[in-house]
């Protein structure tokens, strides 16, 4: 036996994967909406948003 053989993974947990992938997800979306804000992240964070 090689040691490839003996190091072998033994799988991938399928729900830990769906974990991830709705992170990923979940991440991009916040992203997304905060750079979509006039002025940026930090100005959001700031709380100097512009007016409407």
């Amino acid at each position: 036996m090689s040691v490839a053989e003996t190091a072998r993974p033994a799988g991938r947990i399928a729900s830990l994967d769906v974990l991830r992938g709705i992170a990923i997800l979940g991440t991009f979306a916040s992203n997304a909406w905060l750079f979509a804000i006039p002025g940026g992240a930090l100005a959001w964070l700031s709380g100097s948003r512009p007016a409407r």
